[in-house]
C-alpha cells in the first residue's frame, strides 16, 4: 500500500503547513505582545529626560544658594508648596518648601515658614505621568 492509496482510502489529505485558525491565533498573540512593546518603548526615555530636567532644576537652586547663601532669599525664590513654577531655575512643581529642624531623637520637626538653619525643598516634575520627587536640605 503506497501513500497515494492510503490518502484515498482514509479520506484525508496529509498536506504540510498550518491551518488558517492556527495562523489567526498566532497573529493575534503576536499583535497583542508587540503592540504594547512598540507603543510603550519610548516611555523610559521620556521619564529619564524628565528626571534629568528635574535634577538640572535642583542643581540651579544649589548653585544659586551657593552664590546667595541666604536661606530666606532661596525660600522666596523657590515658591510656595503646591505651586507650579517656571523661573530661572526651570519648570517644576513645589512639593515642599519649609524650614525644619531635628529633635534629640533625630526626627524631623516642621517649622513651617519660621526661619531655622535648615530649609527643606522637595520638587517634582510638572509632567502628569512622572511622580518622581527630588529633595534637598539647604543649611545656613
Amino acid at each position: 500500500m503506497n501513500a497515494q492509496t492510503m490518502e484515498i482510502t482514509s479520506g484525508r489529505r496529509f498536506d504540510r503547513g498550518f491551518t488558517l485558525i492556527e495562523i489567526i491565533i498566532t497573529a493575534a498573540m503576536f499583535s497583542t505582545f508587540f503592540t504594547r512593546a512598540f507603543t510603550e518603548s519610548s516611555t523610559p526615555l521620556v521619564r529619564l529626560d524628565e528626571d534629568l530636567d528635574l535634577a538640572a532644576v535642583m542643581e540651579n537652586m544649589i548653585a544659586d544658594y551657593k552664590n546667595v547663601t541666604v536661606l530666606g532669599s532661596l525660600y522666596t525664590q523657590v515658591g510656595t508648596a503646591g505651586s507650579d513654577q517656571s523661573n530661572n531655575y526651570g519648570s517644576y512643581k513645589v512639593v515642599e518648601n519649609k524650614y525644619i529642624s531635628f529633635d534629640a531623637s533625630g526626627a524631623e520637626v516642621d517649622s513651617g515658614s519660621t526661619p531655622t538653619s535648615i530649609l527643606k525643598v522637595t520638587i517634582q516634575s510638572t509632567s502628569a505621568d512622572n511622580a518622581q520627587t527630588l529633595t534637598y536640605l539647604f543649611t545656613g
